[in-house]
């Protein structure tokens, strides 16, 4: 009861702030949209609004997929609940504020595209990469979106819908999942265990976002003494800071974390977290750990540790099908394709990029 006559309230607000008499969804952003000052940008306040505006407003608003309006000269942004979450922490200021303001990161590529939209070109990209500020960290992220014309009763163009899908997990998850195979496809029976380590260095340079910084360390007498060979990394100073770390953390059996060398001869591509990755041969304990790190751009969630605990498996099941005889290479190369498939169902169970 005290609900509904909040919600009745809440109605009766958007009324008086609304005399353009929008029927507003019964979303979040109803309540932001009709409370906001719309007079005080350059589209003026909801009773000047045009029948057509406000039908695109409410086409906007009743869309549960991610919609986004820039209105007027100024590209004044209107967006639905879905488009929340690729704003993150740019909502709610996003709010009517030109969308060249809220998306500084990408000026480049936003004002032409803008442009061509308005100019009656209407643009539209799959899967197509951007480098955003939305959690106040500059990140990767990739996006399928169609920019398309608005127009008002006279026929001319007043504005861009944009129709947006964030993509970045299938994206990644596509990139890591084709690293595994990669890896996987490095085992042949009878082949020198270098062999292996060195087709497992090709395959992690095939991916530099996910593997920007990567060092395989041999064991000798129980511990990492040695590096076989590195990725992004080459002074001897950072294999020192790197192998002092790996020393310490030898005998987990799980992922452990590394800080970046401070000074590294590849800049600052390289992320401040890598991982420590115990390689274990089958009644040998560990013989090698791989360091592995992710691209400064590209976030460390729970998904980029299965990843790499992925990496783990798959190195450690190759090296056994090098050293294997031939029933039990048909089991290992079966144990390889399950492992495949239990990353795939891992990326595509786990809610973050």
């Amino acid at each position: 009861m005290l609900q509904s006559q909040g919600r009745r309230r809440s109605y009766e607000v958007m009324a008086a702030m609304n005399p353009g008499n929008i029927a507003f969804s019964n979303t979040r952003m109803r309540d932001l949209v009709a409370a906001f000052d719309w007079s005080s940008t350059s589209i003026g306040p909801i009773s000047s609004w045009s029948p057509e505006l406000k039908a695109q407003v409410q086409l906007c608003l009743d869309s549960e997929h991610p919609i986004m309006l820039a209105l007027g000269n100024d590209l004044i942004q209107i967006y639905n609940d879905g488009y929340i979450h690729i704003l993150a922490t740019k909502h709610p200021s996003a709010l009517g504020c030109p969308a060249m303001e809220t998306w500084s990161e990408i000026k480049d590529f936003l004002a032409p595209a803008l442009t061509g939209v308005l100019q009656g070109k209407p643009l539209t990209q799959t899967d197509y990469p951007l480098l955003l500020n939305r959690n106040g960290k500059i990140a990767e992220h990739h996006y399928t979106f169609a920019y398309s014309a608005l127009k008002g009763g006279d026929g001319r163009v007043s504005g861009v819908m944009s129709i947006a899908s964030d993509t970045s997990i299938n994206v990644r998850s596509a990139r890591r999942i084709a690293t595994l195979d990669r890896i996987a496809e490095t085992a042949r029976p009878g082949a020198a265990p270098s062999e292996l380590w060195d087709g497992v260095r090709q395959a992690l340079t095939k991916n530099r976002r996910d593997i920007a910084g990567a060092v395989l360390f041999a064991h000798h007498d129980g511990k990492p003494r040695s590096v076989t060979w590195s990725i992004g990394f080459s002074s001897p100073r950072e294999f020192e800071s790197l192998q002092s770390q790996v020393v310490r953390s030898h005998k987990s059996r799980r992922q452990v974390k590394v800080l970046r060398p401070k000074q590294t001869s590849s800049g600052l591509e390289i992320g401040d977290l890598g991982i420590a990755l115990p390689l274990r041969a089958r009644g040998q304990g560990a013989i090698a750990t791989l360091v592995v790190f992710p691209h400064e751009l590209v976030p460390v969630t729970r998904r980029l540790l299965g990843f790499y605990n992925g990496l783990r498996h798959s190195c450690e099941r190759s090296l056994e099908i090098v050293t294997a005889n031939r029933d039990e290479i048909n089991a290992l190369r079966n144990e390889l394709a399950e492992v495949d498939i239990r990353y795939q169902l891992l990326f595509e169970s786990l809610g973050e990029g």
